[in-house]
């Protein structure tokens, strides 16, 4: 009887939470239906989308709605996409190709500080800064990039907490990887 009960149990709270999720999903539709749709190519960002990781948790109908207000670019090597003066620049994430991060010192020599390969999110973790842009993002070949509306992501960070973490678990993996790299220049023969 307490297995027969046991089961009852979890099977009844299995479909409260599917319930859930659909009511939190429907929810959540609604208010993003505010933010413009500016995507002609909504089936591609879409495909793109499903394959980068941050995304994979994504609710089908929220990550549908989210491909409708992203936006495609291209540029040619050496093209700047983002500037280190830019206030606003939207997030995005590389489709194909590679952009370099670059720091810039007072002398004007650039720094490679980061490599963005294809379904790399940091580019969309800089558009959190609110200050002008500590890196200039260019791109080292030809690239494509897909760009997330900051709205859209701050959106989707509130209303999805297990995306949150993986974001902000990726900027700490970042993080203490240039840690242990500055560390390594300060304290070992280069």
């Amino acid at each position: 009887i307490e297995i027969t009960l046991y089961r009852h149990n979890a099977e009844r709270k299995r479909r409260h939470d599917v319930l859930q999720v659909g009511h939190c999903a429907k929810s959540a539709a609604n208010e993003i239906d505010n933010i413009p749709r500016v995507n002609p190519e909504t089936a591609r960002a879409l495909q793109f989308l499903q394959s980068v990781d941050i995304f994979g948790e994504l609710h089908a109908q929220m990550l549908s709605m989210l491909a409708e207000r992203c936006q495609f670019a291209r540029f040619s090597a050496g093209k700047i996409i983002s500037q280190a003066v830019d206030q606003i620049t939207p997030g995005f994430i590389v489709v194909s190709g590679r952009v370099s991060m670059l720091s810039s010192s007072s002398s004007g020599a650039n720094l490679i500080v980061e490599l963005l390969c294809p379904r790399d999110p940091f580019a969309l973790m800089i558009s959190f800064d609110r200050s002008p842009r500590a890196l200039t993002a260019k791109a080292q070949i030809n690239t494509e990039a897909l760009f997330v509306p900051q709205s859209v992501l701050l959106f989707i960070l509130d209303k999805y907490p297990d995306i949150s973490r993986n974001f902000f678990q990726q900027i700490l993996n970042r993080l203490r990887k240039a840690h242990d790299f500055s560390r390594t220049l300060a304290h070992d023969l280069v």
